[in-house]
């Protein structure tokens, strides 16, 4: 059988042919319903086609009566080219058919087959009735190469279109060698003009490749067509509304499509602030920072910033009563939005943040230190309390006030903690005075007492409280005596005495019936078996003197032949 075989080129004088004949099949057909059927393809050859391979197409109809014409086109899988192979030249009935034919590179007409990924396409028709026709398209189920012709050149063709905007250079040499590559350059003048379109074979590739672009000779043509153009540009336009403030703009003005730009805007100083921020007449928010950055998308693009003083926090804080400290935040005002915080603690052990407060307002429970704020335009005020966690309280009177000096431990604002001995340490009187008389919890104390002790019961419930009262009385110096030991005997004066500057202070020791005396001690220094000492005026305020005696059967004429001793030694003077 002669098969007709038709490139592309070609297509408008087959459908005029198909058409021709349906029509003459058309107004022979018998006037019955239409039967809807369905065309399958097989073929054989395997996968790889070449030029002078027989091919055979086959193909069965399934619920199909009579179908009289039939069409066989080969269609490049990628491309979209149909090559006719065969169409029916009589009528007949092809409800089952079969046709070969030998794989021509070249085609009668001259046309070539490219080279590519292929299937074999079928189309039956059936005319059952004057009108009613059924088409049933049948295609192969697997795809097959046809290959190209060996040692075949690839003649590259190449032009510009568009508005002048650019160039296209071919490969060197030309047609391309088969199995090599070629490259294909295009540029555009200018930055302001661009790629717009890319066509390879008629089809448009997107998006636009670089270039160059490599061809890869496989024994088909190449048509390459570019499209150049201008680019779609972007006016910037910026401004600076309100005082305070800089903006300036991008570098390169305008921008090119798919250029990127920028604005940079600041501040004049640390006072100002950026309060809005509009992009193309609509406000952003958050506010972006600088630099704010765009690409170009074809529209014009407006940037509006607008300054403004910023809204600032001055803060205050202070400790209300003692035992605390309270320090504030670095930066003082804030500024809006700005954060800050005051720290405080206790300065005294046991003691603690017993209130506080914010703008006048108690807070509970008391927050921990530091405690942080932010700055939302209006004045922030800290006040923190302190106090003991809790203790006895104690009370301590001087009479005269100014008569003397104490000095306390671990005794807080008034208050000894829990569990904790405070103490208070009495020192000599001021110029002119001295102690006289120390009463501890309303018991007296000896007057040679410097310090007192007060422990705070932990579990008493009130805790307890103490007191310490010291009267002063004016004197230079004072002078307390006393009988120590198990002798009997005496001190005149006996007790605390007072003695102005000019004053001496003599002391004498009297032992009892059968005692002696047996030792004096004047601030504590042992002088001896003495009857008598004198103090004179001293800086020190407080001196002691001390005697203790023994018995003794001998004591009376001993003290009779001490006295006889006296007197001889006195009618006589040794030479």
């Amino acid at each position: 059988m002669t098969l007709g075989l038709k490139g592309p080129y070609c297509f408008q004088f087959f459908l005029a042919s198909f058409l021709l004949i349906l029509g003459f099949f058309l107004s022979s057909s018998s006037s019955v319903q239409a039967a809807n059927y369905t065309a399958s393809v097989s073929q054989n050859g395997g996968t790889d086609w070449m030029s002078g391979e027989q091919v055979t197409v086959s193909w069965t109809g399934s619920g199909v009566t009579n179908p009289v014409l039939g069409l066989v086109t080969l269609r490049n899988i990628n491309t979209n080219h149909e090559y006719t192979m065969w169409i029916s030249t009589s009528s007949g009935n092809y409800k089952n058919g079969s046709r070969s034919w030998t794989v021509n590179r070249v085609l009668p007409d001259g046309t070539t087959i490219e080279s590519g990924v292929y299937r074999a396409v079928v189309t039956l028709i059936e005319c059952l009735g004057g009108t009613n026709c059924d088409t049933a398209t049948g295609q192969t189920s697997s795809v097959f190469n046809i290959l190209p012709v060996a040692n075949s050149a690839c003649q590259v063709i190449y032009s510009a279109t568009g508005n002048g905007g650019g160039s296209v250079v071919g490969p060197s040499p030309n047609p391309i060698p088969y199995g090599q590559s070629g490259r294909v350059f295009f540029t555009a003048n200018g930055s302001l003009n661009e790629v717009k379109k890319f066509f390879l074979n008629g089809q448009r590739i997107t998006p636009v490749p670089a270039s160059p672009y490599s061809l890869s000779c496989q024994g088909s043509p190449f048509d390459v067509i570019v499209e150049f153009g201008p680019k779609d540009t972007c006016q910037v336009t910026y401004s600076a509304i309100g005082s305070g403030g800089n903006i300036s703009g991008p570098a390169t003005n305008p921008l090119v499509s798919g250029q990127t730009g920028s604005v940079t805007y600041s501040p004049i100083n640390s006072n100002y602030e950026v309060k809005e921020f509009y992009r193309d007449n609509v406000k952003i928010t958050p506010m972006p920072g600088s630099p704010y950055s765009f690409t170009c998308q074809g529209q014009p693009i407006d940037v509006k910033v607008v300054f403004g003083l910023k809204n600032t926090c001055p803060v205050t804080y202070s400790v209300i009563g003692l035992g605390g400290t309270m320090s504030g935040p670095t930066t003082n005002p804030l500024t809006m939005g700005q954060t800050g915080s005051v720290t405080y603690s206790p300065t005294i052990p046991l003691y603690e943040v017993k209130e506080f407060y914010r703008d006048n307002v108690k807070i509970t429970p008391v927050p921990l230190s530091p405690y942080s704020f932010t700055c939302q335009g209006q004045p922030i005020d800290v006040k923190t309390v302190f106090g003991p966690k809790d203790g006895c309280p104690i009370t301590i009177t001087k009479t005269p006030e100014n008569g003397g000096t104490v000095a306390t431990n671990n005794i807080y604002n008034g208050f000894i903690p829990r569990g904790i001995t405070g103490s208070v340490n009495i020192a000599d009187g001021n110029d002119g005075y001295v102690v006289s008389k120390i009463v501890k919890n309303r018991q007296v104390q000896p007057l040679e007492t410097t310090r007192v002790a007060f422990l705070c019961d932990l579990t008493a419930t009130p805790a307890p409280s103490h007191t310490l009262s010291i009267e002063y009385r004016q004197a230079a110096y004072r002078v307390i005596s006393k009988v120590v030991g198990s002798g009997n005997g005496t001190i005149n004066p006996l007790g605390a005495s007072y003695y102005n500057n000019n004053q001496n202070a003599v002391y004498r020791m009297v032992p009892g019936t059968n005692n002696k005396v047996l030792a004096v001690f004047v601030d504590g220094n042992n002088l001896g078996s003495r009857t008598s000492y004198t103090f004179q005026p001293t800086t020190d305020k407080t001196r002691t003197i001390e005697a203790s005696f023994i018995y003794s059967k001998y004591g009376v004429v001993h003290r009779q032949l001490a006295s006889i001793a006296e007197a001889i030694k006195g009618l006589f003077v040794f030479r």
